[in-house]
Protein backbone atom coordinates (compact mmCIF):
# COMPACT_ATOMS: atom_id res chain seq x y z
CA UNK A 1 0.00 0.00 0.00
CA UNK A 2 1.71 3.00 -1.00
CA UNK A 3 2.20 5.93 1.58
CA UNK A 4 -0.55 8.14 1.80
CA UNK A 5 -0.13 12.08 0.33
CA UNK A 6 -0.42 15.09 2.85
CA UNK A 7 -4.14 15.83 1.11
CA UNK A 8 -4.68 11.81 1.88
CA UNK A 9 -4.14 13.37 5.43
CA UNK A 10 -5.99 15.99 4.83
CA UNK A 11 -9.05 14.76 3.47
CA UNK A 12 -9.06 11.89 6.33
CA UNK A 13 -8.71 14.60 8.99
CA UNK A 14 -11.49 16.65 7.90
CA UNK A 15 -13.87 13.81 6.80
CA UNK A 16 -13.40 12.64 10.87
CA UNK A 17 -13.75 16.07 11.99
CA UNK A 18 -17.00 16.72 9.49
CA UNK A 19 -18.84 13.34 9.20
CA UNK A 20 -22.25 13.16 8.99
CA UNK A 21 -22.50 17.44 9.13
CA UNK A 22 -23.10 20.18 6.23
CA UNK A 23 -20.23 22.34 5.65
CA UNK A 24 -19.15 24.97 3.71
CA UNK A 25 -15.66 26.10 2.68
CA UNK A 26 -15.24 28.54 5.63
CA UNK A 27 -15.65 26.12 7.95
CA UNK A 28 -12.90 23.84 6.76
CA UNK A 29 -10.99 27.06 5.97
CA UNK A 30 -11.52 27.80 10.12
CA UNK A 31 -10.65 24.38 11.30
CA UNK A 32 -7.15 23.58 9.03
CA UNK A 33 -6.51 27.15 9.42
CA UNK A 34 -6.07 27.53 5.57
CA UNK A 35 -7.77 29.74 2.61
CA UNK A 36 -11.37 29.51 1.73
CA UNK A 37 -9.62 28.60 -1.84
CA UNK A 38 -7.96 25.50 -0.96
CA UNK A 39 -10.51 24.48 1.70
CA UNK A 40 -12.74 24.82 -1.58
CA UNK A 41 -10.00 22.81 -3.25
CA UNK A 42 -10.34 20.17 -0.16
CA UNK A 43 -14.02 19.85 -0.61
CA UNK A 44 -14.13 19.14 -4.34
CA UNK A 45 -11.56 16.22 -3.84
CA UNK A 46 -13.93 14.51 -1.02
CA UNK A 47 -16.74 14.96 -3.50
CA UNK A 48 -14.77 13.19 -5.98
CA UNK A 49 -13.62 10.69 -3.55
CA UNK A 50 -17.60 10.31 -2.83
CA UNK A 51 -16.68 11.03 0.87
CA UNK A 52 -19.25 14.52 0.10
CA UNK A 53 -22.21 15.25 -1.70
CA UNK A 54 -23.28 19.02 -2.50
CA UNK A 55 -26.52 19.81 -0.69
CA UNK A 56 -26.84 23.14 -1.56
CA UNK A 57 -25.41 26.02 -3.47
CA UNK A 58 -22.01 26.12 -1.59
CA UNK A 59 -23.16 23.84 1.05
CA UNK A 60 -21.73 20.04 1.10
CA UNK A 61 -22.36 16.61 3.53
CA UNK A 62 -19.70 14.84 4.28
CA UNK A 63 -21.51 11.42 4.35
CA UNK A 64 -18.48 9.00 4.38
CA UNK A 65 -15.04 8.84 6.15
CA UNK A 66 -12.24 8.05 4.60
CA UNK A 67 -12.05 4.19 4.95
CA UNK A 68 -8.30 4.69 6.78
CA UNK A 69 -11.09 7.01 9.35
CA UNK A 70 -12.69 3.80 10.31
CA UNK A 71 -9.38 2.78 12.17
CA UNK A 72 -9.15 5.71 13.63
CA UNK A 73 -12.64 5.64 15.19
CA UNK A 74 -12.23 2.02 16.55
CA UNK A 75 -8.86 2.86 17.97
CA UNK A 76 -10.87 6.10 19.73
CA UNK A 77 -13.66 3.67 21.06
CA UNK A 78 -11.35 1.29 22.32
CA UNK A 79 -9.26 4.07 24.40
CA UNK A 80 -12.19 5.74 25.42
CA UNK A 81 -14.04 2.10 26.63
CA UNK A 82 -10.63 1.35 28.90
CA UNK A 83 -10.65 5.30 30.22
CA UNK A 84 -13.94 4.83 31.16
CA UNK A 85 -13.88 1.43 33.09
CA UNK A 86 -11.13 2.87 34.48
CA UNK A 87 -13.23 5.91 35.65
CA UNK A 88 -15.62 3.22 36.96
CA UNK A 89 -13.70 1.38 39.39
CA UNK A 90 -12.20 4.50 40.52
CA UNK A 91 -15.97 5.59 41.25
CA UNK A 92 -16.27 2.53 43.23
CA UNK A 93 -13.62 2.77 45.16
CA UNK A 94 -14.48 6.30 46.27
CA UNK A 95 -17.95 4.79 46.78
CA UNK A 96 -16.91 2.24 48.80
CA UNK A 97 -15.13 4.67 51.44
CA UNK A 98 -17.90 6.83 51.33
CA UNK A 99 -20.13 4.08 52.72
CA UNK A 100 -17.41 2.78 55.51
CA UNK A 101 -17.10 6.36 57.17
Amino acid sequence: MPKPSTLDNIILLTSLRFAGKNVDSRDIAKFLRITDRQARNIINEMVKRGLAKKVHHGIYRVEKVDPRGVDVIINILQFLTQYLDHLQKNLVEVLSLCRVR
